[in-house]
């Protein structure tokens, strides 16, 4: 087994590199359809040799030497020992993609041969896309052996907040910043209409746990509103649209959530035990439960090209993110006691996010993506007119310590064949 696929793959590289090559900057939308079906055949027989690699690897995810020394010969495919073979199968379909989307590019064929008609032409353009569709499922069955076709990513997200609130008038209930564990999964689909030649993508995902969320409340035998972080179950989903910034390893994108806070308890105990003391909630209209909806800009910086962060899923653990937006709090309604608020609802928000492990110790590109990350995030929210502070909503800011797991690229890894 293993001398038929050295020989087969030595010899697959010879053709491959005289036929067809991947390298930076290979214009396949100006190749002609029997060219891409060239490059097709080219990629089905790779796609072959490396199911022997998969079946020899056992769980490995490194190259050998001998696997190396003939892969070298590829032009656009150059790995080195010791690289990782999930990489490989990435970058084999991230080629593939180039060539669907090329050969999906409206029209019958760039060079039409001497002699052939458009009729010809079109039915040939019908028989690649056929043939491209038979290539994907054998890619496909490749990701699927190695798990990294996950159509989601996810991590759990565990630490604690300080929390603090207040302004001159409205005072925060407690006489010093609070301190709280914090536990969320964020999750996020693939990336749609990602490939080397478009700009934008779209993804969709979500944010489930708990939470600190900033209430309103007044404590037992005072009618003065105070501010309060009080533990909730927290939920949203948001639709994202990103431009990719190819060169910078970055995204900027458009973000729209929707969500709800759902506090644990209409009562807390702000005191202590020599002095105990209660709060309820503002008699205002949502009482435990509020919903909330959002829209901003959003920038992520990334440790490797966006194509390797696509593939490895990894855009929930970025470098740095930084996001600012609008808001509509439904927790601040203007009734009962906030009936002379300026519309306490509409809120703006400032986040920023380091993932401190990926700053000091960056992986190498086309390295194996770390399954943890240490994160510290500040969360800020504001009232958009500041007047009279009597009559708004006190700002709140968040600190948050947190560290974060890959949790569904931990699983699907574990379970490799």
């Amino acid at each position: 087994m293993a001398k038929r696929y050295v020989l087969s793959l030595f010899a697959f590289a010879s053709v491959l590199s005289a036929e067809c090559s991947f390298a930076p900057g290979t214009d396949f939308y100006g190749m002609t359809d029997d060219q891409l079906e060239d490059c097709d055949t080219a990629i089905r027989k790779l796609a072959d040799d490396l199911d022997d690699v998969l079946r020899a690897a056992d769980g490995r995810d490194a190259l050998t030497k001998t696997e190396v020394s003939k892969l070298q010969q590829i032009d656009g495919l150059k790995p080195k020992e010791g690289d990782s073979i999930d990489r490989l199968v990435f970058r084999l379909h991230r080629y593939y993609k180039r060539l669907k989307y090329a050969a999906k590019k409206p029209r019958i064929a760039t060079r039409l041969p001497d002699g052939k008609t458009k009729t010809e032409a079109r039915a040939k353009t019908y028989q690649l896309t056929g043939r491209l569709e038979a290539t994907a499922d054998m890619l496909h069955s490749l990701l699927s052996r190695r798990g990294l076709r996950e159509p989601v990513a996810a991590v759990l997200d565990t630490g604690f907040v300080l929390a603090d609130s207040g302004n001159p008038a409205i005072r925060y209930a407690r006489s010093t910043s609070d301190k709280m564990p914090y536990g969320v999964v964020d999750w996020e689909s693939k990336h749609f209409f990602d490939n080397e030649d478009g700009w934008i993508d779209y993804s969709f995902g979500g944010r489930f746990g708990l939470t600190p969320s900033l209430a309103l409340v007044q404590r037992q035998e005072e009618t003065a509103i105070r501010t309060l972080y009080q533990p909730s179950f927290h939920w949203h989903f948001f639709g994202r649209a990103n431009l990719d910034l190819k060169e910078t390893g970055g995204e900027i994108s458009l973000v729209g959530r929707f969500g709800q806070n759902q506090l644990t308890s209409e009562t807390e105990a702000v005191g202590t035990q020599e002095n105990p003391i209660s709060t309820k909630l503002l008699e205002n209209g949502p009482g435990r439960s509020a919903l909330f909806y959002e829209g901003g800009l959003e920038y992520k910086l990334f440790d490797n090209p966006l194509a390797n962060v696509h593939e490895d899923k990894t855009y929930l653990a970025p470098v740095v993110a930084i996001g600012a937006g609008i808001r509509r709090d439904g927790r601040f309604r203007r009734m009962g006691p906030l009936k002379d608020f300026h519309h306490p609802e509409r809120r703006w928000y400032f986040r920023a996010t380091v993932n401190l492990n990926k700053v000091i110790d960056r992986r190498p590109e086309d390295g194996k993506p770390k399954s943890y990350a240490l994160g510290f995030s500040v969360e800020y929210d504001s009232p958009w007119n500041r007047t009279d502070p009597a009559v708004t909503v006190p700002s709140g800011t968040k600190i948050i310590l947190t560290a974060n797991f890959d949790v569904l690229s931990t699983l699907s890894r574990g379970v490799k064949k």
